[in-house]
């Protein structure tokens, strides 16, 4: 057996093997910064316009948990009619991609964005080059086809549905801290026309 014939594609391999090694390890902190984390998690948002933490009222029973997450233990209930104290929340949004199709701020055709919180009045949080910052889209994931409404989206499209949950986190009378994403079964969160 020929010495070379059995080095050099080895050789010529493992080179091979560097070469997209490098250049995978090279283009990760350019991707990293270009896509948005699977969740993205908004510490204090209030997700529509008007929306406003403070004391709440329930209007059906409400368990809370010991942490903003569906499986956490649930360590009380509010009963009907009782008045809380929601110190804050937070907005668990999966990242949707709205489609650029006429120009919009700085982005052209073609390019994507992608969208996180909604903040009101067709204004988003979004992701851009690793940086968050807030944009108007001309859409609202409340009503219509929830998640996808655009009606006068002249700007692009939203290639998937908004999906968002919204955490708040909850003090009782009895000074009972928890958190629940039950908020439709609260009134005293919506702040328009109030003097």
């Amino acid at each position: 057996m020929n010495v070379w014939t059995s080095v050099v594609p080895i050789t010529v391999r493992t080179t091979l093997l560097l070469l997209v090694a490098s250049l995978v390890v090279g283009a990760a902190p350019a991707m990293a910064q270009t896509r948005p984390p699977t969740v993205y998690v908004d510490e204090g948002a209030c997700p529509f316009e008007c929306c406003l933490y403070g004391r709440w009222w329930a209007t059906g029973p409400v368990e809370l948990r010991t942490a903003p997450r569906a499986e956490a233990p649930v360590i009380d209930t509010v009963a009907p009619g009782d008045t809380v104290l929601v110190e804050t929340g937070e907005v668990r949004t999966i990242p949707a991609p709205f489609l650029v199709k006429k120009a919009l701020d700085r982005y052209a055709p073609g390019d994507t964005i992608w969208v996180l919180t909604y903040l009101g009045e067709g204004f988003f949080r979004v992701w851009d080059e690793g940086e968050v910052r807030e944009l108007e889209l001309e859409f609202s994931p409340y009503g219509g086809s929830p998640g996808a409404r655009c009606e006068r989206c002249s700007h692009g499209e939203l290639l998937t549905l908004h999906r968002s949950e919204w955490w708040v986190r909850v003090k009782t009378a009895s000074g009972i801290i928890g958190w629940t994403n039950a908020t439709e079964s609260f009134d005293g969160n919506y702040g328009c026309g109030l003097r």
